[in-house]
């Protein structure tokens, strides 16, 4: 039909009826249009229901790496640590939930988004390393 419910016009406390009146004043052109802007940084950013969430379970077991991911990638050739660097700092700056933190402000959870900013990439050195150590270290 080509209107759009929100998720939480289903969830509250309303009537079919109520709902049915949103849906006819779009199909009519009587609604008007919602538009999504930018949000200011400067000011305290509320949490989505999954971040609340995530926020929640970890007051109750502080530091749980439950919903941390991680991975590995086995690079061959020639690595350009700079060149490596350089990319994953464009990533983080494009992206600012990599820089995103959650923080209590009276008692409430809020998020707090960092500035983007030099990134430093920890090299580890297993060139010393005998190569049956550097298989197991890397694998």
């Amino acid at each position: 039909m080509g209107v759009t419910v929100s998720v939480a016009d289903l969830f509250e406390d309303r009537s079919i009826a109520r709902l049915a009146v949103q849906i006819l004043e779009q199909l009519t052109g009587n609604t008007k249009a919602v538009v999504i802007g930018p949000v200011s940084r400067s000011r305290h950013l509320s949490l989505s229901f999954a971040e609340e969430r995530l926020w929640f379970f970890d007051q109750l077991e502080p530091g749980n790496p439950l919903y941390n991911l991680c991975g590995a990638v086995r690079i061959t050739g020639q690595l350009n640590a700079e060149i490596l660097r350089q990319s994953i700092e464009k990533i983080i700056e494009r992206h600012e939930v990599l820089r995103t933190a959650f923080a209590a402000v009276e008692g409430q959870p809020i998020q707090v988004v960092a500035a983007a900013g030099d990134w430093t990439l920890p090299l580890i050195d297993l060139s010393d390393h005998p190569l049956h150590l550097q298989a197991i270290l890397l694998n």
